[in-house]
């Protein structure tokens, strides 16, 4: 079994993760930060994904970790960014080369049930291949699925996926962001416990290293929670536009200044600044802990033009009172067994693998309806393999911006309605994405049949 994420850090170290080193089964270098620049990578149709466990220096404390990489001598602190293009048949060949039984989801893809995650075992030092054709283009994430969950991705098994849009090549710039926590030793484990230090890409405080801009050109960020408990809170220098939520276009951007990313949610936001900053200029969250994304301006030597965003916004497709009046077909209702001594999170009363399994037809639109109770009820960011659905109410008010979204938080004390179609028939899991959460019992199986 793997160390996970525990390490003894100082204050220093608490604030800044330094990568001075690592070590393998052979010398391995740290990948180069443009391996998070989508611009600086060619799409492809065929990956090697290594999983592997590797050694590294944090803050002078040696720690072990899993990784997900395509070379025995290239660390990528955040897993490797799989690059690739709409409509085209990918092949992924994955290498088992730890001691644990392993698998991938694909977070947000729409795939065949026998190419996905739960169902799917990888066994210690062997290969599996996934293959299927690239769905919509967006932002998403693959990673570890065996139960429980929890341990195997706390500790490294996740990566960025990236399917391009035709417009995306017209950005000045095209950057992922990986947001994560690490839990240091001095912390006792418990429920979703957050980490002492957070990282971008893997890497801390003055580790990360600069976001190149221009005065007014437009950059195109990628922002995906990896936390497996926490939200991050992230505040921007600048108004930005939000102009995707979990790889699905908006109908209308969004201006903002802060974001609020639950576990296991993405969001694309446009950056764009029209002059130079006489300040400090960085994106950080809502703690010093080492999340600090600096942007380097760089100097203007010709007069400033501003670029247009190349986003293409989605068709509307308006909600019908109908839509929102219409009774649920399935409630869920999300509470935590705190009476006995073993925790447990719910879903109408029940605790995984007890939950009641819910039966649904390919192709046919249905709703559901979560309600989020309890005196310990908490903020559920609640995630749907194999498909995407559109929030219709939160509270029982009509949600007026029209958002297609797999995960989602639901309010605590409160409600959240959807409207979901599954276009692949299989087994499918509706669970919290607070992956403790999830591993202590809240989840339930989807039976979506296509007769």
């Amino acid at each position: 079994m793997i160390v996970r994420k525990y390490i003894v850090l100082s204050l220093m170290s608490i604030i800044v993760l330094v990568m001075v080193g690592c070590t393998a089964k052979e010398p391995q270098t740290l990948a180069s930060p443009d391996a998070y620049q989508v611009k600086k990578n060619e799409p492809q149709t065929a990956f090697t994904i290594i999983i592997s466990q590797t050694a590294m220096t944090l803050a002078n404390q040696e720690v072990e970790r899993y990784q997900y990489t395509d070379s025995q001598t290239v660390l990528y602190p955040a897993g490797v960014p799989l690059i690739m293009e709409a409509g085209k048949l990918i092949t992924f060949t994955v290498e088992n080369q730890t001691d644990e039984v392993t698998n991938i989801h694909w977070h947000g893809l729409t795939v065949p049930n026998d190419q996905d995650g739960p169902n799917i075992k990888i066994q210690p030092q062997q290969t599996y291949e996934y293959q299927f054709v690239a769905p919509e283009p967006g932002t998403y994430w693959y990673h570890a699925h065996n139960r429980p969950v929890r341990d195997q991705v706390d500790a490294g098994m996740y990566g960025p996926l990236i399917i391009l849009a035709p417009e995306d090549e017209k950005y000045t710039g095209d950057a992922i962001f990986m947001l994560d926590d690490w839990l240091g030793t001095n912390q006792q484990m418990m429920m979703e416990q957050i980490g002492t230090i957070d990282t971008v890409n893997g890497l801390s405080g003055e580790a990360i290293p600069p976001l190149q801009i221009e005065v007014g050109g437009i950059y195109k960020l990628r922002l995906i929670n990896a936390s497996t408990a926490k939200t991050q809170q992230l505040r921007f220098p600048v108004p930005v536009r939000i102009t995707h939520t979990d790889g699905h276009a908006l109908t209308q951007a969004q201006i903002v200044e802060s974001l609020t990313i639950y576990p296991g949610e993405r969001y694309d936001v446009e950056l764009q600044i029209s002059q130079q900053p006489e300040q400090e200029f960085a994106i950080r969250n809502e703690r010093e802990a080492g999340l600090v994304i600096p942007l380097e301006v760089k100097q203007q030597e010709e007069p400033m033009i501003l670029a247009e965003s190349p986003w293409q916004p989605a068709v509307a497709t308006p909600l019908t009172q109908i839509d929102i009046d219409r009774e649920a077909d399935f409630t869920f209702v999300l509470e935590r067994d705190g009476m006995h001594g073993n925790q447990h999170w719910l879903i109408n009363g029940e605790a995984y693998p007890n939950t009641a399994t819910v039966t649904m037809k390919q192709g046919e639109t249905y709703k559901i309806r979560y309600e989020n109770r309890g005196m310990h009820a908490m903020t559920h960011p609640m995630h749907i393999h194999g498909s995407y659905f559109r929030i219709i109410t939160e509270n029982d008010q009509p949600v007026t911006n029209e958002l297609w979204k797999d995960t989602v938080g639901v309010p605590a004390g409160g409600s959240l309605e959807l409207l979901i179609t599954f276009t692949q028939p299989g087994t499918w899991m509706l669970h919290c994405h607070i992956l403790d959460h999830e591993d202590q019992g809240m989840m339930l199986e989807l039976d979506v049949q296509n007769e």
